[in-house]
């Protein structure tokens, strides 16, 4: 949004509050109610959608059930409301927005598979199923590239092939990721052993390197 940079947080109300800076590179705004408590839990995530609109999600819990909740902008500089005709699948935990697409961990019984929520070109939301690759915790994404634990390292898939590649790895918490100057993907974690591993593009499929060691990457 015209360069100044925005935040969101889980609020003391259990709902989400968004803070923005009052010019580019300046000082941020007192912090403003969203709403969407009580049951909002940590990790928060924002997006920008096809048009270029900050969109925001969060998973809440509301009466025993996870739920995941959306705030939009109805028109450019609008402010950020609740949408109350947003549906999802059950999840399990916070969701990782990317490009107007949702990913999130599956509750009961799609304990081992992935939310994917999207909205199509009529504007309607959208959900289906996917095979994850193990693991727990939120999903990192980069674009299309989305990373996420497996039942001890770390695996990648492209957003819409769900072909899983296992990056190998022993961590202890899901990756980060960054994208550098030249468009390329990186994915760090925290490894069992304190090191941080760091995945990265190299010819070809790439490689990991763990510590200072190779590997690989999409």
């Amino acid at each position: 949004m015209d360069g100044r940079l925005l935040a969101f947080a889980r609020n003391d109300d259990g709902g989400v509050s968004t803070t923005a800076q009052t010019v580019p590179g300046g000082d941020f705004d007192r912090w403003q109610d969203l709403g969407g408590g009580p049951g909002v839990q940590d990790g928060v995530s924002a997006s920008t959608d096809p048009e270029g609109r900050v969109e925001v999600f969060a998973f809440a819990v509301e009466a025993g059930f996870g739920v995941l909740k959306r705030w939009r902008r109805t028109e450019p500089g609008a402010a950020l409301r609740l949408d109350p005709d947003f549906t999802a699948l059950e999840p399990a935990g916070p969701p990782t927005a990317t490009g107007g697409h949702v990913v999130y961990r599956l509750a009961d019984g799609n304990a081992s598979k992935i939310g994917h929520t999207w909205r199509t070109r009529s504007g309607a939301w959208v959900s289906e199923v996917v095979e994850g690759h193990g693991g727990v915790g939120p999903i990192a994404a980069a674009g299309n590239v989305l990373y996420a634990t497996n039942r001890g390292g770390v695996s990648a898939a492209r957003l819409g092939e769900w072909a899983w590649t296992d990056l190998g790895g022993l961590v202890v918490h899901r990756p980060a990721v960054v994208v550098d100057p030249s468009g390329r993907t990186h994915a760090l974690a925290l490894s069992a052993d304190g090191e941080l591993t760091h995945w990265y593009p190299l010819g070809g499929p790439g490689r990991r390197r763990p510590g200072r060691r190779s590997g690989r990457t999409l």
